[in-house]
């Protein structure tokens, strides 16, 4: 009888981790399905990556990850929601450091494309991404880390073409991964 009271304590704690990790992921699709509520102001992306860099110091000098900020003079500004491209910029970086768990260099960089556009780019040398999952990437739900939702890069992707921009990522295993964040000027 004690025996049968563990395997069912067992099953129990099972299923109770199995039902929080469940409401989590839902809770993160609702999330996730609500419209976008812009706050539109005039946003200068190097501002925004300085608050980053400002944000995420602590762990980096904790995980080893050297940030190398990188932006250009003059940078026009994007309309958009400060906060959301924060929360989207804070996604790519936390992947980055995630691909990095023994440390490596993380480059944060703004520039002018010639057409005038705003480039951000998000740039590791960690483990990178096989080939044959890069298509997959901003798919919801997928992921390949254990405890990932699956929802930050569709998040990512989500807030990007909220404000008119686009979002590629080029990524060589063994070598690390850049994404690239376009946004139209003002």
């Amino acid at each position: 009888e004690p025996e049968a009271r563990d395997k069912a304590g067992k099953y129990m704690r099972v299923l109770t981790d199995e039902m929080t990790r469940l409401n989590k992921v839902i809770r993160g699709f609702l999330d996730f399905a609500k419209p976008v509520a812009l706050t539109l102001s005039e946003v200068q992306l190097n501002e925004v990556l300085r608050d980053l860099v400002d944000l995420v110091q602590h762990q980096a000098t904790k995980t080893g990850v050297t940030i190398h900020l990188e932006l250009a003079l003059a940078l026009p500004t994007v309309t958009g929601d400060a906060g959301q491209l924060k929360q989207a910029l804070l996604n790519l970086v936390l992947n980055a450091f995630h691909a990095m768990p023994s440390g490596g260099t993380l480059r944060l960089a703004t520039s002018l494309t010639p057409e005038r556009a705003v480039k951000a780019t998000v740039s590791d040398v960690g483990a990178g991404i096989p080939e044959a999952e890069l298509p997959k990437i901003f798919d919801l739900f997928y992921t390949t880390k254990q405890e990932g939702s699956g929802l930050g890069l569709p998040t990512v992707q989500r807030i990007v073409q909220t404000h008119g921009g686009k979002i590629a990522v080029e990524s060589r295993v063994g070598a690390g991964t850049t994404f690239t964040l376009l946004f139209p000027t003002t």
